[in-house]
């Protein structure tokens, strides 16, 4: 039996079809639905999580979408 990990986004890879991204790959999926969504009209979006080890890959992208429409001067959909 192989080693668990127990940390990160590699922590839940032996239960089997569990489908993993990398945080990158996370953020820039947050970043294109809450483009896309604004761009058909949507003006407030909100997320939940249901994954503690989602958390600081959220953040971070939600960080970046708030910079990206703070200095574009629109209100960022999910901030």
């Amino acid at each position: 039996m192989a080693r668990r990990s127990t940390s990160g986004w590699r922590s839940i890879i032996w239960l089997s079809g569990t489908i993993s991204l990398r945080p990158s790959t996370f953020q820039a999926a947050i970043l294109d639905w809450v483009d896309s969504l604004s761009r058909h009209g949507f003006e407030r979006l909100y997320f939940f999580n249901g994954h503690g080890g989602n958390i600081a890959s959220i953040e971070a992208a939600f960080s970046e979408g708030y910079a990206r429409y703070s200095f574009s001067g629109k209100a960022c959909p999910s901030c």
